[in-house]
């Protein structure tokens, strides 16, 4: 599965066999032991061909969905947590990987009624779903027994879907307005069926496996899709096994989490040039595990004290000096140059989760100032920054195991919330119905539904209602909510128009991302009675962002 926490493995007896390689997937089922068979999936009449996961959703961080063929053409779900059939429609779930040869979103690749393309069932061996090189978009090859690579645009939904290769024919003395004709043709290079295809290299390369030709074909994927106009004139092949130049790691602009203390020491050390200046070392470890490496920008902060006791910052840096920076069990050696921080209190270390794999394994830090002559080692260690397994992509280090412990244990203790609820003023919009909110920490510990009631005129047209509440375990901020009511009472549609939370013991406050015309919570509407909401990042920006699309097939 995409969180590496469960395993699915099909085979000849019609069976497929879910493994929880964690021994702590699934919570009530799990026993505690690592590739412990948790389900076995029967409902297939035939052996299992191919088999696919959903993709991760940060909203339903548990949700493992598995879509499976087999030889006799039946395309099945599976509820990977419980092991149950899933007879609901699939056609909108968005998969972690597309090697299933059957679905809505690949039913392009089989021809009807085309002369000379046979549409039988056997005749697609393999597909799979990768990036385009050059980052616009997703193509779908295949393979099947006649012996071609086909590339498809993805998703492959219209029949008789074009692909490349395209031969191109037509009158040569044809005037500029006449369309020149062509047929696809595929790929041509094994002997004989090609029983397998996969993308590598970020969608540059395809990788195809022959049968009995028994010969692995590596392709180079065009970015500008040129074909080969005619066949007078050969067009120069690119020599093998030469790849591009190595791109420079994509810089997306961040926003600084620093405190209102290291955001007045920064604007004090910016209006002075009296500031010392000190040499720092920062040596980067990153763990050795699959998956441990990542392509994203990687920056890095520091906060101290001086001699007087007052707030010391090292501002926001990108530790960037080689392309092969943070690869999987390197050791990566940054110099900066910085204001002298005077005793270390704590740093952070994070990414901007851009690339492929931005997913980062950090193992070790080590900050060293050259010019003082002290050294630290920070804690905690062994960190996943990733969203994917439903971690964060920023991480505060301490110098001593202690401190780190301490802040830890300071981020899951009891606190208090003022939630601040604003009806929208549109007309009919308040409710009389019970009203209540699940909050969910960045530690991934939910409050439950609480209702919300301390007046009689709570939530009606235009009003800011407040509201107490104690939670434990929250963690450094609030993820994200689900509001509500229980459409109860006269007049129960809702238009909700602003939410807001704020922390009384650290003062932060977290705004959630509603739109400008409000949320109507009613019974058949388009949300129902409740919603998820997510908060706007530090830059007012929505940290996620979903797009409805309306798609009309004649």
């Amino acid at each position: 599965s995409p969180d590496g926490k469960l395993l699915a493995a099909g085979s000849h007896d019609n069976f497929i066999d879910i493994y929880d390689v964690t021994g702590d997937a699934v919570p009530g089922r799990s026993t505690g032991v690592a590739y412990h068979r948790l389900h076995r999936l029967r409902g297939h009449s035939s052996y299992i061909t191919h088999l696919d996961w959903s993709a991760f959703d940060p909203k339903f961080p548990d949700r493992r969905i598995l879509q499976s063929t087999c030889g006799a053409y039946e395309l099945l779900y599976y509820d990977g947590n419980t092991g149950q059939q899933v007879r609901n429609a699939m056609r909108d779930e968005r998969w972690d990987t597309q090697t299933c040869t059957l679905g809505f979103s690949v039913m392009g690749i089989w021809p009807r009624g085309i002369k000379g393309e046979s549409v039988d069932g056997t005749d697609v061996n393999a597909c799979d779903r990768g990036p385009a090189p050059d980052g616009k978009g997703e193509l779908l090859a295949t393979v099947g027994d006649a012996g071609k690579v086909k590339l498809f645009n993805w998703p492959c939904v219209v029949e008789n879907a074009p692909y490349r290769r395209m031969e191109w024919s037509g009158d040569q003395n044809a005037g500029p307005r006449d369309k020149p004709k062509g047929k696809p043709v595929g790929y041509v290079g094994h002997s004989s069926h090609v029983v397998n295809v996969r993308f590598a290299n970020s969608g540059r390369n395809l990788i195809s496996v022959g049968g009995h030709d028994r010969s692995v074909f590596q392709w180079r994927v065009d970015s500008e899709a040129k074909e080969q106009k005619g066949v007078a004139k050969r067009r120069v092949e690119p020599k093998p096994y030469i790849m591009d130049d190595l791109t420079p790691k994509l810089a997306i602009t961040r926003v600084p989490d620093t405190s209102a203390e290291e955001e007045n020491a920064l604007n004090k050390s910016n209006k002075s040039d009296k500031t010392e200046q000190c040499d720092y070392i920062v040596t980067v470890v990153t763990g050795d595990a699959k998956g441990a490496s990542t392509g994203a920008t990687v920056v890095f902060s520091a906060a101290g004290v001086d001699k007087d006791g007052k707030t010391t910052v090292i501002r926001e840096q990108r530790l960037d000096n080689s392309p092969e920076n943070f690869s999987r069990g390197a050791k990566d050696v940054f110099r900066l140059r910085a204001a002298d921080l005077g005793k270390l209190t704590h740093c952070r270390i994070g990414h901007n989760n851009a690339g492929e794999n931005p997913g980062w394994l950090l193992q070790s830090v080590k900050v060293m100032n050259v010019t003082k002559g002290w050294e630290h080692t920070l804690f905690p260690q062994n960190l996943w920054l990733d969203r994917d397994r439903g971690g964060e992509t920023t991480v505060t280090l301490y110098t001593s195991r202690e401190d780190a412990e301490q802040a830890a244990g300071a981020a899951l203790s009891n606190k208090r919330y003022i939630v601040t609820i604003t009806t929208a003023d549109i007309k009919g919009s308040g409710t009389d119905s019970n009203v209540w909110i699940d909050l969910v920490g960045v530690s991934g510990k939910s409050t439950g539904a609480i209702k919300l009631d301390n007046s009689a005129n709570n939530f009606e047209r235009n009003r800011v209602d407040r509201f107490e509440i104690e939670a434990q375990g929250m963690g450094t901020s609030i993820a994200r909510a689900r509001i509500g009511h229980d459409n109860s009472g006269f007049g129960a549609s809702w238009c909700l128009g602003e939410v807001a939370v704020r922390c009384l013991e650290s003062g932060n406050e977290t705004v959630f991302d509603i739109p400008f015309e409000g949320i109507w919570l009613e019974d058949g509407g388009a949300h129902g009675t409740a919603v998820d909401i997510f908060p706007l990042g530090p830059d007012g920006k929505p940290t996620m962002k979903s797009i409805n699309y309306k798609i009309e097939v004649i």
